[in-house]
């Protein structure tokens, strides 16, 4: 009777052992999960992209653009158009990963009354960026930085401090 008992109870944990890996594992039927990734840019703001997302689910996100010479153009997905809804853009997930692309066209007119900048369609050909780029000189001091305190400054450097803390 112990001999079978012992047997059982191996029996017993092997089955059960065998039954939690098969439950932890990812089956054929489970849908994948893939990686979602954007290209930053110092022009617009992606707000609550997700890192990744499953096959068939929907992705929510949305675009703001950062500077007043830009508006956000065509906003995509591996290529595939997303149209912007009241929550926002929405996709739903392929099986496979996905690069989202944004396209940023220049401003042709603008009014914002709280910083009193405005211009129409021709200004932003106007419109210059400064490039980025490292300028040096070589300059040489020409005039001596010295002072004399006794010529310059209050009462020639003579002001007493009991002066200053008893007047009114």
């Amino acid at each position: 009777m112990k001999k079978f008992s012992l047997i059982l109870a191996g029996a017993l944990a092997l089955a059960v052992t065998a039954g939690l890996a098969a439950c932890g594992g990812r089956s054929s039927g489970d849908p994948a999960i893939h990686s979602i990734t954007c290209a930053e840019n110092e022009n617009y703001r992606v707000i609550d992209l997700a890192e990744q997302g499953q096959t068939g689910s929907d992705i929510l996100f949305d675009v703001e653009s950062e500077s007043v010479f830009y508006e956000i153009g065509e906003v995509s997905f591996n290529g595939t158009p997303i149209t912007k809804g009241s929550l926002g853009y929405k996709f739903t997930m392929p099986d496979a990963d996905v690069t989202i692309e944004i396209d940023l066209t220049p401003v042709t007119e603008y009014d914002d009354p709280d910083d009193y900048l405005s211009w129409g369609s021709g200004a932003i050909d106007c419109i210059s960026v400064a490039e980025d780029k490292t300028v040096s000189w070589d300059v040489t001091q020409a005039i001596p930085l010295s002072f004399d305190m006794n010529k310059f400054g209050l009462n020639n450097g003579t002001l007493d401090r009991k002066e200053i803390l008893s007047s009114n």
